[in-house]
Order: C-alpha cells, then sequence, then structure tokens
C-alpha cells in the first residue's frame, strides 16, 4: 500500500481549489512544505495540471508552427526557430501525440562493424577502444568538442550517430563536450563480443582479427588519438600510451616488435593516496616514435583521417623543431603568449618575476644581476655563467 501522506484537511482542500492554476512549487510556497511533498500529496488526490496552463505565455502561432514543423525539425530546431526552451517544445510534442519521423538505421553501422572495409571503420574501432563506452543498450564516445568537430565526418562515413552537447556546469573551467551514441542491443552485444566492455584489462586481439591487414594502422591511429600522448619539448621527447593499471599491452608490444622498436617500457603507477592507478606504453627514442609514427602515417602524409594537431606534434619531431619552446637555465622559460623570455627567481619557495624580455640571454642577464644586486638572500651557484 502506497504510504499516506498527512499535511491536514485545510491543506487538501488548498489543493484541490488552486493546484491546476499555481503547480506544485507556488502551492509548496504557500503551505510551507517541500515541492516534492506537494507534489506527492497532489497526485495521492488525484491532482494534475491541465498541459495547457504551462504553455499559457506561447501564442497560437508558436504552438501552430510546432505542429506543423516538428516532424521534422524535432524540439532542438522548433526550439531555435521561435526562441523558446526544448523542454517546452517537447511538452507540446507531448500534448498533441507528435514525434519526429527521423529513425536512426542502426543496421548501416553494425553491417560495417560485422564487415570492417573501410578506413573510417577501422579508425572508429580504434577510438571507441580508447575513450568508447559499450554498455547493455547504448554505445556512446564523447571527446571536447574540438576535436570531435575534426572528426565527425569519420563517424558520419560509418553509420547514423545521434549528437548532443554536455556542459559541465560545476565545472566551469572543462571544456564542452559533444557526445556522439547509439541505443541498439545487437551492435552493443556485437562489440561485447569483442571484449569492448573489457577492454581496460585485455589486449585488443579479437577486433584486430576482424580488421584487414592492410587497414590495421587505422585501427592503430584512431586508438592514439585517443589514448596517445606526444610531447615534444626539445632535446626532451615524451610518447606514450595510456590504460588502466591491469591494462594488457600484448598487441602494443607485439606491434612495436614488428616495426622493429625494442626500446619500449611498460610502466604500471599507483598514487599515493592508493585511489589512482595506471599503466603507461612508453617509447624513448626519436628514431622509435618515428617508426610509429611512419606507421599510422604512411609516408608522414596527413590524409585528413584523424587529429591533425596530434599530427603535427609528430612534424615537429620529424624536422627538429622544438615544439614549445625551453631553456637550459635555472628559473628562464618563454611565454607564448607574449612571445617573451621570463625570468624569475625563487624565494621561499615562491617565485618573484624579474621582467621580461626578448631574448633568453637577456632574461639570464637580468637574472644574474637581480642575484649580485641581493647577495645575501642568495648562494652564489644561483649564478649562470654559460651566457
Amino acid at each position: 500500500m502506497p504510504t499516506k501522506i498527512n499535511i491536514g484537511n485545510e491543506s487538501e482542500l488548498f489543493l484541490k481549489q488552486n493546484y491546476e492554476e499555481l503547480g506544485y512549487k507556488r502551492c509548496a510556497e504557500v503551505l510551507g512544505i517541500s515541492p516534492r511533498l506537494c507534489r506527492r500529496k497532489a497526485g495521492a488526490l488525484g491532482l494534475c495540471r491541465p498541459l495547457n496552463k504551462k504553455f499559457n505565455k506561447l501564442s497560437e502561432a508558436q504552438i501552430e508552427f510546432i505542429k506543423n514543423n516538428y516532424k521534422l525539425l524535432g524540439p532542438r530546431g522548433c526550439a531555435k526557430a521561435i526562441g523558446i526552451t526544448e523542454g517546452h517544445v517537447g511538452k507540446i510534442g507531448v500534448e498533441y501525440d507528435i514525434c519526429m519521423d527521423k529513425k536512426y538505421n542502426h543496421s548501416i553501422l553494425l553491417n560495417n562493424l560485422k564487415n570492417v572495409s573501410s578506413p573510417e571503420m577501422a579508425y572508429v574501432l580504434g577510438l571507441l577502444w580508447a575513450d568508447g563506452t559499450v554498455s547493455k543498450y547504448s554505445l556512446r564516445i564523447n571527446l571536447i568538442q574540438k576535436d570531435m568537430k575534426n572528426i565527425e565526418h569519420i563517424f558520419d562515413a560509418t553509420g547514423e550517430w545521434g549528437k548532443y552537447y554536455h556542459t559541465y556546469k560545476n565545472q566551469p573551467t572543462w571544456k564542452t563536450q559533444k557526445i556522439l551514441s547509439i541505443t541498439n542491443k545487437e551492435t552493443c552485444d556485437y562489440l561485447k563480443s569483442l571484449d569492448y566492455n573489457k577492454k581496460s584489462i585485455v589486449s585488443p586481439s579479437k577486433v584486430l582479427n576482424i580488421i584487414p591487414e592492410d587497414l590495421k594502422y587505422f585501427w592503430w591511429r584512431g586508438f592514439f588519438d585517443g589514448d596517445g600522448c606526444i610531447h615534444i619539448k626539445l632535446p626532451y621527447k615524451h610518447f606514450c600510451l595510456a590504460g588502466s593499471f591491469e591494462q594488457s599491452w600484448l598487441d602494443t608490444e607485439i606491434l612495436m616488435t614488428n616495426l622493429l622498436v625494442n626500446d619500449f617500457k611498460i610502466r604500471r603507477t599507483k598514487h599515493k593516496n592508493g585511489k589512482w592507478k595506471s599503466s603507461t606504453f612508453n617509447l624513448g627514442g626519436k628514431n622509435s616514435i618515428l617508426k610509429f609514427f611512419n606507421y599510422i602515417y604512411p609516408n608522414y602524409i596527413f590524409d585528413d583521417l584523424g587529429l591533425k594537431r596530434k599530427f603535427e606534434k609528430f612534424k615537429l619531431l620529424l624536422e627538429g623543431k622544438p615544439g614549445q619552446q625551453s631553456s637550459i637555465y635555472k628559473y628562464i622559460k618563454y611565454d607564448k603568449r607574449t612571445k617573451c623570455w621570463v625570468s624569475q627567481i625563487r624565494i621561499n619557495k615562491k617565485y618573484i618575476k624579474i621582467g621580461s624580455f626578448g631574448t633568453e640571454k637577456e632574461a639570464v642577464l637580468a637574472k644574474n644581476k637581480y642575484i649580485l644586486e641581493n647577495a645575501l638572500n642568495f648562494p652564489i651557484d644561483e649564478l649562470d655563467f654559460r651566457v
């Protein structure tokens, strides 16, 4: 039996007389109870607010536009056209029993998954291995909006995907994500048979076995775009593929061996507090990184199938450019925004900026001068005599 809700006879009478006009939020304010309790009580009394009461601000022309265009445009298109929220449009659709004509044809993607014959499909499978999520009924992948814009055409070539955005309101520094998703149990079951629901602990042997040999490098390109990192700050170079702590790197080791790369290392790291742990597959030398680069981008040519920003990082290494400019001198750094060399010094664990200069040499000389003028606060070995 449902739980009995007691808020008094006078309150019940007030709800019966005013709920249809005011709604649960305003009734809750008048009665001094929570909106949730007010809504439950109204439900227990069999009260409901007619839908047309919620849309009294909409003109007849707006409602007529929604009725005529909902099937074609959907909630988002109608809302954008007449300047109201998608929620209002959706509720009008419910009131008049209208739904969109568009229905996603999931068989296109499923057939492409079962018969991988295009570079786009191989790439998408690699990216899904890195950043995709497979549940019982749905498949989804989310990337920052800028990255998704660069590769969205690749997904469009493999099938029909639902698309929407997600903004982290409580984290203003986090970038807006664009999400592509498919809700289809048969598609999800097939990906699970390829271990996509266990990808954080197993190696991708099953999915690599269904991809033709001449397309496998597209799978590795997608995987690198999702979980790969390359950082160029000459003379230093850093390349890694990231995974969970229990990740199996067997197929990655086989690939590197076939590419005659033998200086790879696998690192498994646990954070001090024990709440965070991961593993990375690392390449050390420039030649090893370029061998992998030449494998996923034959002849070092970008073919508009992948993230260009990561391709450009490889190109910096290939051309011997410094990438992010750096200094060999202590407390000297390059500011990309102002395109100046910044000279600073550290006192009591705090950095004090001395100034910005056009050349690295000027910044070092300014630091030396500052140290000499304040010799009592700094040891003599802070001086740089190499300029």
